[in-house]
């Protein structure tokens, strides 16, 4: 269906109305047709590796960034172990398998709670130890600065990939978060 919807894109000419066989399609956000557009425009025809790259590079940045996680609370052989359970999940291959935007909706949730985890471990820390106003501080303080920009990146982008799903998710992950904390 997308790669019918991307074809008719492109012949028509037009990236920001999209239809299915004549009929208007506005089921879900440009983000991913547009990738597949892109790729039909690069490579003259559809190809499903770089169709399937659209779902695998998105999986392994969402278990490195679960990883780095993990990391910080647990052993290597156990962090090892919860991404292992991660890649070995059916919520977790078989986005990847389908080949649609749910990975990549993924992968934009998951970065975007693990920005406002690291604000809020910022903030929870230089809060209790005063180190917020030294001059050692500088480059934890621009990293602070770029996630406050690169947090609401990482929402719109869900939004963009899969519509109010992907604003529901991270919103209301950080609402109840910071509600039970």
């Amino acid at each position: 269906k997308y790669l019918s919807i991307a074809d008719e894109a492109i012949a028509n000419g037009n990236i920001f109305a999209f239809f299915n066989h004549g009929v208007p399609y506005a089921d879900k956000p440009p983000l991913y047709l547009w990738a597949i557009m892109l790729g039909k425009v690069l490579f003259g025809k559809h190809l499903m590796f770089f169709i399937s790259l659209l779902s695998v590079i998105p999986a392994f940045i969402t278990l490195w960034v679960m990883g780095n996680w993990c990391q910080r609370y647990l052993s290597r052989s156990k962090t090892i172990n919860a991404e292992l359970m991660l890649v070995t999940s059916i919520y977790f291959i078989a986005p990847i398998i389908v080949l649609r935007m749910d990975m990549l909706m993924t992968m934009f949730i998951t970065l975007s709670l693990y920005t406002f985890y690291r604000m809020y471990m910022y903030n929870h820390v230089t809060e209790g130890s005063g180190k917020r106003s030294g001059s050692n501080c500088i480059p934890e303080s621009r990293r602070y600065a770029r996630w406050r920009w690169l947090l609401p990146l990482y929402i719109f982008m869900a939004l963009f990939t899969k519509g109010p799903i992907g604003i529901l998710m991270p919103l209301l992950s950080i609402t109840l978060f910071l509600a039970v904390s």
